[in-house]
């Protein structure tokens, strides 16, 4: 299946598919809400089904539990990643291409602020899915270490440096994400993305300098 046709549903579905998705989107949307007002772990299973008029054994159809529920789209993300990451060309270093497959992704994925944001509080307040977003994280790094090995030849037992890009990805890829979602302008994902991968690049024995700042410092200087 194709990048765009497994995120934006482009592809046809039948009327049969159609009320499957729909009735997905309900469970989801009224687990989201439920989970909002009344926390995680004081949410039920009966509680989704009953707001979303629909069966338990609907629920089970659609999701193997609460924490499938509100990370759900992981695993689509994760095979758009591989896919994207695998497409990137030869010449680029492991992080420029790791850089460009999260970009790909942003560019091509609707990320809604809230959800993430509630979802990164629901991680803070709930052991449980934060354990099932650290195996989503864990799954994302396993998949850069195998394309690092492929670009490089050299495996984890040789050098760290495959899992420590596939590390540092990882978090430059949370904190971009993170930061986009405590700001309150229009800027995009990808700009925190490129800002954090930026840095990544440059290294961390010092901060770079902001693009705007060094865009200011430039105008502000005399000319000789």
């Amino acid at each position: 299946m194709g990048i765009l046709c497994a995120v934006n549903e482009r592809c046809v579905m039948g009327r049969r598919e159609r009320k499957k998705l729909a009735t997905r989107r309900l469970i989801r949307e009224n687990a989201l809400r439920l989970f909002a007002t009344q926390g995680f772990e004081e949410t039920t299973i009966n509680d989704i089904t009953e707001a979303a008029d629909v069966a338990p054994r609907t629920f089970f159809l659609h999701y193997h539990s609460k924490e499938d529920v509100l990370l759900a789209d992981s695993q689509q993300r994760l095979e758009m990643f591989e896919e994207a990451l695998a497409q990137q060309p030869n010449d680029r270093t492991p992080l420029q291409a790791v850089h460009g497959a999260l970009v790909h992704i942003a560019e091509h994925t609707p990320i809604d602020r809230d959800e993430m944001l509630l979802r990164t509080r629901l991680m803070e307040q709930a052991p449980s899915v934060k354990a099932e977003a650290l195996k989503d994280y864990a799954a994302f790094e396993r998949i850069i270490v195998d394309d690092v090995v492929t670009r490089t030849g050299q495996t984890p037992a040789e050098s760290p440096f495959a899992l420590l890009l596939a590390a540092a990805s990882m978090a430059a890829m949370r904190i971009a994400i993170t930061m986009w979602c405590q700001q309150e302008d229009s800027e995009s994902v990808r700009a925190f993305l490129d800002r954090t991968f930026e840095q990544l690049a440059a290294g961390l024995d010092e901060p770079l300098v902001p693009q705007a700042v060094r865009s200011e410092a430039t105008l502000a200087a005399p000319t000789s």
